[in-house]
């Protein structure tokens, strides 16, 4: 009987510990290896497939188009929840097909224009989003990224121009 209570007070503590422990700020690790708060959104879905585009683009700032295959299979899964996602779900997909670190570079600039749209439709209910452009990527017509950050990691082109890039916009909670 008193072995049964001990598991019993086990499993609550722990059942406590984790529950609670998942009321704190999602704390992300960028690219650099230093934490910054992941942001929220009100539809938790969209908030995971943004977690998964982050993981994307650190792997294509590190230039690991191995990571990034994964990394964009995942945000593919992650995409599918997702009603209005269906564009960005494919574009994902096509960047899963490759290791071609080019040719992901040039998919990302459109999946970002898809992820752009569906942040923007939705409401950030913890934490911030930037929105970053590169002049001189894509031959100097520019892309856009998402970031958690203001520090500008390019994931167009890794460590060759890590910093070429702006902020351009901010969302934040209200």
């Amino acid at each position: 009987m008193k072995k049964n209570i001990r598991f019993a007070c086990f499993l609550t503590s722990t059942v406590l510990v984790v529950a609670l422990s998942a009321c704190g700020p999602r704390q992300q690790q960028n690219a650099s290896g230093s934490e910054v708060s992941a942001p929220v959104f009100d539809d938790e879905q969209l908030t995971g497939a943004y977690e998964r585009y982050i993981h994307l683009k650190d792997a294509l700032v590190t230039s690991d188009a191995d990571k990034a295959k994964s990394e964009a299979a995942m945000l593919h899964a992650e995409l599918g929840k997702i009603a209005e996602g269906e564009n960005a779900a494919a574009l994902a997909a096509g960047i899963a097909g490759t290791t071609d670190l080019q040719a992901q570079r040039t998919a990302f600039s459109k999946l970002s224009n898809a992820m752009t749209e569906l942040v923007k439709a939705a409401e950030v209910t913890d934490g911030e989003v930037y929105l970053a452009f590169c002049p001189m990527a894509m031959d100097d017509t520019g892309a856009y990224w998402l970031a958690n950050e203001q520090e500008i990691r390019n994931p167009y082109f890794g460590d060759k121009m890590m910093r070429c890039g702006e902020i351009k916009e901010r969302w934040m909670n209200p």
